[in-house]
């Protein structure tokens, strides 16, 4: 007879508990933090003139677009989430002149742009950027409830290899 009773390690129940409690904690939390919904009110609004945008690509996947960082004249940078970067956008911005002046609204909690405006043209839409991010947030909320989930398991497999040693 065949025994079904599959132990796991002690290093992989303590791996799988310790990496579910930071994972769930970072998507459940962090996420719905930097993401979370605001009004243009709340938002930062900045005159500055952008100086350069820098493709970042996803290092699993080379042809997607994890990120749009956009250089400007007052030495910072900001940056537009891959959820809102589309074939339009990145072709837009790649034509837009070097040290065009631009109004930039940026998220408060984070580096993220929701808005960018030249004096006769919208690149970047505000209510669909806080759509796309509140999408994402949703996405993230869910990795999150799995994450703790794995976290509850390896405190399960951590008690029973406990419980197994006491004896």
């Amino acid at each position: 007879m065949k025994n079904h009773n599959k132990s796991v390690s002690m290093k992989s129940s303590l791996f799988l508990l310790i990496a579910g409690i930071i994972l769930g904690t970072v998507f459940t939390f962090g996420m719905q933090f930097w993401n979370k919904k605001v009004s243009r009110e709340e938002c930062i609004s900045l005159k500055t003139k952008i100086t350069s945008c820098d493709i970042i690509h996803s290092s699993g996947r080379p042809t997607d677009i994890k990120e749009i960082k956009v250089n400007c004249s007052d030495g910072k940078s900001y940056l537009i989430d891959g959820v809102s970067v589309t074939d339009k956008l990145n072709k837009d911005l790649s034509l837009l002149q070097s040290n065009t002046e631009v109004s930039l609204l940026i998220h408060p909690d984070s580096n993220v742009l929701l808005e960018i405006k030249t004096a006769d043209r919208t690149y970047l839409r505000y209510e669909e950027t806080t759509d796309n991010l509140e999408t994402e947030k949703t996405g993230f909320l869910l990795l999150g409830i799995f994450s703790y989930f794995c976290g509850v398991v390896g405190l399960y497999y951590t008690i029973i290899n406990f419980v197994k040693g006491k004896n």
